[in-house]
């Protein structure tokens, strides 16, 4: 029967004194003293004296080669920012950003000739995580299902359909080049 919950501690934070109360599930006692053993909330049973952690949930840190999909908040000539929303399918509410650099290829040589627009703020994309380095997550696109999975038209927000590598309005008439997944037609269809 748990009574009472309090703060939340990490791993070797102090919780309790062995005379107040027994180290229970997710926690240790050393010299008399009982320390959290996990990131969690402290559940304190009163009628039985035991401290419990209950441990939380933590979201995955991206890895390399880890499949992203998130939504650009800045596209720069040559940086693009994407505020992470999944990690190979499953949601993140950690706040992660990644960093897309375009202008480049593969072997990070700067492209010559026609440059395209790869995607825009408030594109929704599905990129490759190419390294993590110094905290900060480079993201690929290079690969068919990577890209653009979700737009609309810059001039008037209105539905956009795709033709190869652009896209065009078909409210306005618009049309813009993005670098799109290869499933962005099925996505863009389920979203509507």
């Amino acid at each position: 029967m748990i009574l009472k919950k309090s703060k939340n501690v990490t791993p070797g934070e102090k919780v309790a004194v062995i005379e107040e109360f027994s180290a229970g599930k997710g926690t240790y006692l050393l010299n008399g003293e009982v320390f959290s053993l996990k990131l969690g909330e402290v559940a304190i049973n009163l009628k039985d004296r035991v401290i419990n952690i209950n441990q939380k949930q933590v979201d995955r840190i991206p890895k390399y080669n880890d499949i992203i999909t998130g939504i650009v908040d800045s596209a720069q000539s040559n940086t693009i920012n994407v505020c992470i929303d999944s990690i190979n399918g499953k949601e993140s509410q950690s706040g992660f950003t990644g960093m897309l650099q375009v202008g480049f290829d593969r072997s990070g040589e700067r492209m010559r000739g026609r440059r395209i627009t790869v995607c825009k703020a408030g594109d929704i994309i599905r990129a490759r995580i190419k390294s993590v380095l110094n905290a900060n997550i480079h993201l690929s696109i290079d690969n068919a299902d990577e890209g653009v999975i979700y737009t609309v038209c810059s001039i008037c927000g209105g539905n956009v359909t795709a033709n190869r590598e652009k896209v065009k309005c078909v409210e306005c008439g618009n049309i813009d080049d993005r670098k799109l997944a290869s499933d962005f037609a099925t996505i863009t269809a389920k979203v509507r």
